[in-house]
């Protein structure tokens, strides 16, 4: 925990610090398009031609250069190319959830991708339950990359919390009326009951 004269502002700075990490892909126009065999599974595992893509450093990669256009669709963006690529809900995995810090009464949470992406739960990455009438699954989801990030026309990438960082947020959720809500980053994430 840092001192308490830390602002929410600089705690979030910091923990965002992985968005500000990442290639340019909102600046990136590319003129050749196509697709390419690899798929992201509903765990979040990535596959290249059926195969387990089973890398590490490569699947960072990949994450670092995806992006999600206004039609819901994902890519694999460079400044040259953009390939299309399928992804059965959404592209992250959240696997682990913490509280990094407390300014004020005001709590910091993080959530941690299964890549090592860190993100703060504030205003810019909300939490939401999924919509199983839309074809989600009934679990809760994070913004890992606002739309903000990701450029203009493109859409907000998430990550879908693994059952143990659920169980994780279970144990913090405060029941206010008809939501279970998570404080954090001076930001009520509310699910609805």
């Amino acid at each position: 925990m840092t001192s308490m004269s830390a602002s929410l502002d600089d705690l979030i700075e910091r923990w965002s610090a992985d968005e500000k990490a990442l290639p340019p892909v909102h600046t990136w126009a590319p003129t050749h398009r196509g697709s390419i065999d690899i798929h992201i599974d509903v765990g979040g595992n990535w596959f290249h031609e059926g195969g387990a893509i089973t890398r590490p450093s490569l699947v960072t990669l990949f994450a670092s250069i995806l992006r999600r256009d206004q039609h819901g669709s994902y890519a694999l963006v460079t400044p040259v190319e953009s390939l299309a690529i399928s992804v059965e809900d959404v592209p992250f995995s959240i696997v682990d959830l913490e509280l990094v810090d407390t300014v004020d009464a005001t709590s910091l949470w993080v959530a941690t991708t299964s890549h090592g992406e860190r993100v703060p739960l504030d205003a810019a990455h909300p939490l939401r339950a999924g919509d199983p009438s839309a074809g989600e699954t009934a679990s809760a989801y994070v913004c890992v990359r606002p739309a903000s990030v990701a450029g203009p026309g493109c859409l907000a990438l998430e990550g879908r919390l693994t059952r143990p960082a659920w169980y994780r947020l279970a144990e913090q959720l405060t029941v206010e009326g008809e939501f279970a809500v998570l404080h954090s980053g001076g930001h009520a994430h509310k699910v609805q009951l």
